[in-house]
């Protein structure tokens, strides 16, 4: 199916091409995507990725997700987390939606947040400074195609000096359920000395929801910018998601990025860190739970571009039934990066003989004084373990629910908000103990549960 898919795009590209209200190098960055087509496994950062099965299906090419303006979006508010003070932005099926105006503009500290396609509009000499000088159109066919023909997103903009205290969230809905094929596009701009909390919501409005979202957001971190990134995914398992993002990090920037996977029909994570000046710092943290036949993949590539950056890359998956996660995460440290510390760790758990995991770590490496390690582990719940929880009196289900907690522990201390953390541990806990579904309303029951106790029976 993805010759039909590819027709549909080249029958209405001229159409979304023409639109005079939307960005320049839309057609060069088209051209590309016809030169590259889409992935495929001849290409080895999608070797292992069964990309021709996820598309077999009968796509349908959305071709208008325009910004749309409605009376009330509360529908939409189901999902946000409880007790938890924050900006909240939505995208539903690739279009910005708002009630009251499409960019939020803070007068006091100069924060602009909301639509993508305003922005462009209303604040063009912010807009043109960075956009289309982060992603790369080369870099694989859905960044290119993503980067000529969405027509819509969020935009947010931390001038220089402004720390907002308040997280802010962006929730992107899905509730396609006739095959749909969606883009949207975010650009993310935090100048010199700024500092925000962004999270990124990934859900699925309907448990029937069967999409196919392309995602690209773009990174942009100032000199002594910080950002502290949450990337929460819980979609239908009938659902597909390619989430590629784009950070290029300046002197002694800060990034600080956790991706956390509940559930996904196929979910692919791919990020790629440029630390273009020295002493800055990315710290990416990876969290899958995967089950049924879903397919998590997670894969980050940091380019170490100049002296004295560190980087962190720590990633768990833990897998049951007939589920299938991969990792793949590649260090460059470029000539002249010199002081450069990288570490790089993934670790699965592996709960049937059915479950599968591919784990890629790798280093690149053209400087002589630099420190730099990788690692990766496969295996089941420790037996040794096992037995001595056992023999202190907790059940078998218990004891290997305490396990897998206990595995994901150092992931979720990493989370560094209060009121996201006790959500987190409540949504894990749930998980493990298969409660976690997409329900008739909205996939994330957050708001809807207290966090569970495990029963720890008759313990000496």
């Amino acid at each position: 199916m993805k010759n039909d898919l590819f027709e549909q795009i080249k029958d209405n590209a001229p159409k979304l091409l023409s639109l005079e209200e939307l960005w320049a190098n839309r057609d060069q960055h088209y051209h590309t995507f016809l030169s590259l087509g889409f992935p495929n496994n001849k290409i080895e950062q999608w070797r292992q990725t069964p990309i021709d099965n996820v598309m077999n299906k009968n796509f349908q090419y959305v071709i208008n997700n325009s910004p749309l303006q409605i009376e009330k979006i509360e529908k939409y508010l189901a999902c946000t987390i409880e007790n938890f003070e924050k900006f909240l932005f939505l995208i539903h099926n690739g279009s910005y939606i708002y009630s009251d105006q499409p960019i939020y503009h803070d007068e006091e500290t100069g924060m602009l947040a909301g639509s993508l396609r305003h922005a462009f509009v209303l604040f063009p000499e912010i807009f043109n400074k960075y956009f289309d000088t982060i992603a790369d159109a080369s870099y694989n066919g859905f960044v290119a195609l993503n980067m000529s023909l969405a027509s819509s997103g969020f935009f947010l903009y931390i001038p220089a000096g402004v720390k907002v205290s308040i997280p802010i969230q962006l929730i992107n809905y899905s509730d396609g359920n006739d095959n749909p094929f969606m883009q949207s596009r975010n650009i993310i701009i935090i100048e010199d000395g700024a500092e925000v909390t962004f999270l990124q919501c990934d859900d699925t409005f309907k448990s029937d929801d069967n999409s196919f979202l392309n995602v690209l957001t773009e990174f942009y971190l100032g000199k002594n910018a910080k950002l502290f990134h949450y990337k929460l995914q819980n979609k239908s398992n009938h659902s597909s998601l390619i989430n590629t993002m784009f950070f290029k990090l300046k002197e002694a920037s800060l990034l600080h990025s956790l991706t956390l996977t509940y559930n996904g029909g196929f979910i692919r994570n791919e990020t790629i860190i440029d630390m273009d000046e020295p002493f800055a710092e990315a710290k990416m943290y990876g969290l899958g739970l995967i089950d049924r036949s879903q397919i998590i993949e997670n894969l980050g590539f940091i380019h170490h571009n100049a002296e004295n950056c560190n980087s962190y890359q720590a990633f768990k998956n833990i897998i049951d039934e007939q589920g299938r996660g991969l990792f793949n995460g590649h260090i460059t440290v470029m000539p002249g990066a010199q002081k450069t510390n990288a570490y790089q760790i993934a670790r699965n758990i592996l709960l049937t003989p059915e479950a599968r995991v591919f784990v890629k770590p790798f280093l690149e490496i053209y400087a002589d004084d630099v420190k730099c390690s990788h690692g990766s582990s496969i295996g089941k719940l420790d037996d040794d373990a096992l037995f001595y929880l056992m023999q202190r009196g907790i059940c078998e289900r218990n004891a290997k629910l305490l396990l897998m907690y206990a595995f994901t522990n150092d992931i979720v201390e990493e989370i560094h908000i209060d009121d996201l953390k006790k959500q987190t541990i409540g949504m894990i806990n749930r998980r493990l103990n298969g409660e976690l579904t997409a329900c008739d309303q909205c996939v994330l029951g957050c708001t809807k549960f207290e966090i569970p106790e495990l029963n720890f029976d008759n313990i000496n």
